[in-house]
């Protein structure tokens, strides 16, 4: 597999794929979403301990809300319906993310971004369209991609690869004309079963510790990294 180029570019093993086209998920990769996310399912599942949550949450990362409450329901026993607990965690969260600078860009993601204005670039996510629109207006992002292809937009959610074979028509191009930039297990797997090259983000680990997960072509420890390292590919 290959590793990461140095940031001036020196060093550098090229990528063994070209690509028209580019795609990226949005949670764990525009941002820091995940912990909002996690405090968000806190509010909606109160009087379950945290740590159960999160430990049990942590299996279904990159996955739609509305599957991810099914399998807690399944995994606490829980009576209330998957609506009713929905919609609480989908209030919690859209509250919390309107606090000003409480949700911020990864550091050098707009600005990369910017830099790729003219290329063809879309957004696949296992949110929902509503939620999503918003959490780009917030990043200072909305315009940016086009198509932003939601889990409202298509019959599964991720892992299957439905939002990136829906991105990929969208921008009129192939699946294996495609490079996508993941953070999940389950979007890595989606974009992989669609076809496409993947990179793969880690924003919490160290350099040193960096794995490549399954099916990654790349890892890098942050998004835009790896979007200057396809930049200069």
């Amino acid at each position: 597999m290959t590793q990461p180029a140095k940031a001036n570019g020196e060093g550098r093993t090229p990528l063994p794929f070209s690509f028209r086209a580019l795609i990226l998920d949005m949670d764990g990769v525009l941002a820091d979403t995940e912990p909002l996310h996690q405090r968000a399912w806190d509010t909606a599942l109160d009087g379950i301990p945290l740590g159960e949550v999160a430990a049990a949450r942590a299996r279904w990362v990159g996955m739609a809300s509305g599957d991810i409450v099914k399998e807690l329901i399944r995994a606490f026993g829980l009576t209330t319906p998957a609506e009713d607990l929905l919609a609480r965690k989908r209030a919690a969260y859209r509250a919390m993310i309107r606090v000003p600078g409480v949700l911020e860009p990864f550091p050098g993601v707009r600005e990369e971004l910017a830099r790729w204005k003219g290329f063809p670039l879309a957004l696949a996510t296992s949110g929902i369209r509503e939620e999503v629109l918003l959490v780009l207006e917030i990043l200072g992002l909305s315009g940016t991609f086009d198509p932003v292809v939601t889990a409202t937009d298509v019959p599964r959610a991720k892992p299957a690869p439905d939002c990136y074979l829906r991105a990929a028509e969208g921008l009129g191009v192939e699946p294996r004309d495609c490079a996508v930039v993941e953070d999940s297990e389950h979007g890595i797997g989606a974009a992989v079963a669609a076809g496409m090259h993947v990179l793969a983000v880690s924003p919490h680990a160290t350099p040193a510790g960096l794995q490549v997960p399954p099916g990654a072509e790349a890892v890098f420890t942050s998004t835009a990294e790896a979007l200057r390292w396809l930049r200069f590919f």
